[in-house]
């Protein structure tokens, strides 16, 4: 029987650019990795990562980074959803949603067999992709040193610049990294529709509606009307609530939307840059212990810049 965490930590890796598929394990060896990843990252973060430690709840906790502080506020998802859409449109932005994506990416990974914990530096990746479906994904390293340079930072302020290209690779019409190929629409309802499409079932949890979003964010840059519908579509979610305001790790003032997962065991954090109004990240945490992690341990994020 496969491993609910193992499906919840494929599902996460998934729809990034080869194409939406589910990450094969061999029957000798259960790797559990959680977070972005697409084969291109999965590859070139395999040519990077410092020894492993071992995976005892206590060690694998200083092996992720810090987990982010938000401080409750006194607004429902309405009303921060209003707040976000005054901040929408304060400065140059795009017109039109364009088949591109850049995010800086880090996630833990666990060997399921054994429980140890490798240390993997964040990277940024750049996937840009046409009509289609064919394009390119280009993974840079974040840092000119190793792991230790930004893995354990509870902020990367300002975020790292672009360094070395780990990996790049290109990918044909038969393996676009969404569902479908045309533009994202403009209304809740198309959006909507999209997310249900990304998730597979006509009726997603909160978990997969963020899921969802960070998904279609890893493949296009959308507009600021767009993000704001999608803000105003989790107002309406059951299961999303408000986490509370806070900085996230590039050192930007956000608003945190939260959704747990169906059976408890993670918690996915949507950040919404306070001064934009875009998405600008998403974390994922454990909230239940397991023989490798602690409650509480953080192990995925993704942050995208504050501007297309």
């Amino acid at each position: 029987m496969r491993d609910p965490d193992a499906t919840h930590i494929e599902h996460m890796r998934s729809a990034l650019v080869a194409r939406v598929r589910e990450y094969e394990r061999t029957r000798t060896r259960r790797r559990r990795s959680v977070g972005l990843g697409c084969a291109a990252f999965v590859m070139c973060v395999a040519l990077m990562i410092a020894p492993p430690v071992q995976g005892t709840p206590s060690s694998a906790y200083a092996a992720t980074p810090p987990t982010l502080r938000y401080t409750p506020i006194d607004l429902d998802l309405s009303e921060v959803s209003h707040a976000l859409q005054q901040a929408l449109g304060t400065a140059e932005t795009i017109d039109e949603p364009r088949r591109e994506s850049n995010y800086l990416g880090w996630f833990v990974q666990i060997d399921g067999d054994t429980s140890r914990t490798t240390r993997l530096a964040p990277h940024w990746i750049e996937v840009r992709w046409n009509a289609d479906g064919s394009g390119v994904s280009t993974t840079f390293a974040a840092s000119t040193r190793g792991p230790e340079d930004l893995e354990f930072r509870d902020t990367l302020t300002p975020l790292p610049n672009r360094a070395a290209v780990t990996m790049r690779v290109t990918f044909g019409p038969d393996q676009p990294p969404v569902p479908t190929t045309d533009p994202p629409g403009a209304t809740g309802s198309d959006l909507r529709d999209l997310l249900h499409a990304y998730t597979g079932t006509v009726s997603p949890t909160a978990f997969d509606m963020l899921s969802a979003i960070e998904q279609l964010l890893l493949a296009w840059t959308i507009t600021d009307d767009q993000h704001s519908a999608l803000i105003q579509l989790l107002a309406h979610v059951e299961g999303v609530t408000i986490a509370g305001e806070g900085v996230d790790r590039g050192g930007r003032a956000v608003f945190a939307l939260r959704a747990e997962r169906a059976d408890g065991a993670f918690a996915s954090y949507l950040l919404v840059s306070k001064s934009t109004g875009r998405i600008v990240g998403i974390e994922s945490t454990r909230l239940r212990a397991d023989t490798a992690l602690p409650a509480g341990a953080v192990v995925s994020y993704t942050l995208w810049q504050d501007r297309p």
